[in-house]
């Protein structure tokens, strides 16, 4: 049986397994893994100032106003660390395509891949943001500052 080397290469790329879902489960434990690095960190900051926030309590700002502050430094961070993964992503991908167009002529990042990337940002930096909210809800300015 005669092939081109390119539907050869291909064989043996499915031969090898389900890459796709390889793909797939590896990139979920990835998210999964930035999502509670992203959560700890987050609830880790508001601990270490509640002081800080206790105090703009005092001064007036209302508990919404402080939790908004919260979230948006939040999603700031999971934006500017995914913004800086995708554009990793997309470099190294174009490096690799010129390396690999002959094998795998369609290897680019698609724009549905960004888009869920962003989106996926956005919500990780909710809930990221949105779990320490309990606390800062529960906050009383008088007590947190006593303690302190």
């Amino acid at each position: 049986q005669t092939e081109s080397e390119v539907a050869e290469t291909q064989t043996f790329i499915r031969e090898f397994g389900n890459i796709t879902l390889i793909t797939l489960i590896v990139g979920a434990a990835v998210f999964f893994s930035m999502l509670l690095v992203t959560v700890n960190t987050t609830a880790q900051s508001v601990r270490e100032r509640t002081a800080e926030l206790a105090t703009l309590n005092a001064l007036g700002f209302t508990r919404t106003t402080v939790s908004s502050l919260v979230l948006c430094e939040a999603i700031g961070i999971t934006v500017i660390g995914g913004g800086l993964g995708l554009l990793a992503a997309w470099g190294l991908t174009h490096t690799l395509a010129e390396a690999v167009q002959d094998i795998l002529p369609a290897f680019t990042l698609p724009l549905v891949a960004v888009g869920l990337g962003v989106g996926l940002m956005a919500l990780f930096g909710l809930f990221s943001g949105g779990l320490p909210l309990g606390h800062i809800f529960r906050l009383q300015a008088a007590d947190a500052l006593r303690r302190n």
